[in-house]
């Protein structure tokens, strides 16, 4: 989920997902909006994974299914304003690293959803403007 505009005064997750998910892996924004999450039913096991913290608005859930095999699961916020380039920056930082998990394991799979916020692209130059 994005623009969850979740914050310290919700604290169970019961507030607002419904039974049968796993308390939600979150990342709120400190003031106004945004926010993300990743919650997964409760029959599998996850845990928030070990990404180094950055100022991307992101978040990772790292599954463990049948046979070793992992599932990441991101969710990213771009907001619309700032800097698109340097917050898609910060993204790659954090895509670079689930990666490093993922690419020597073919049992692993990686998976990131979210508002990109990029309507803008110049998809035939992949020129993002500002």
């Amino acid at each position: 989920m994005t623009k969850t505009k979740l914050g310290e005064g919700i604290h169970s997750s019961s507030e607002f997902m419904p039974p049968g998910y796993s308390p939600p892996k979150r990342k709120d924004r400190k003031a106004g909006g945004g926010g993300v999450l990743v919650s997964v039913r409760d029959c599998y096991c996850a845990a928030e994974g070990e990404v180094p913290d950055n100022d991307a608005e992101a978040i990772w859930v790292e599954v463990s299914l049948r046979n070793k095999h992992k599932l990441f699961i991101g969710s990213y916020y771009r907001s619309s304003s700032g800097n698109a380039s340097n917050q898609l920056d910060e993204l790659e930082k954090k895509l670079y690293h689930i990666s490093n998990k993922t690419k020597n394991n073919p049992n692993h799979t990686m998976m990131l959803g979210g508002d990109f916020n990029l309507g803008d692209i110049q998809w035939d130059s992949e020129i993002i403007d500002p």
